[in-house]
């Protein structure tokens, strides 16, 4: 329910969310965000997601 009124506030403010597919990046990213909460981390770092998932780049791991 929170998704559905963050999507129709951002439309209102900004037309270009109506056609950006972030609930899709959302529900595609979601299971990676599931593994690093349940390690009970209160801090989380860039290298921390880079030792996990080691083929990807710095700047990849930056935006994620």
């Amino acid at each position: 329910m929170g998704r559905l009124w963050q999507t129709l506030i951002l439309m209102n403010k900004y037309s270009v969310f109506e056609f950006l597919p972030f609930e899709a990046l959302i529900c595609n990213n979601q299971g990676r965000l599931e593994y690093f909460i349940s390690l009970n981390k209160r801090d989380f770092s860039r290298i921390d997601y880079m030792n996990v998932f080691k083929n990807i780049s710095s700047a990849k791991a930056s935006r994620d």
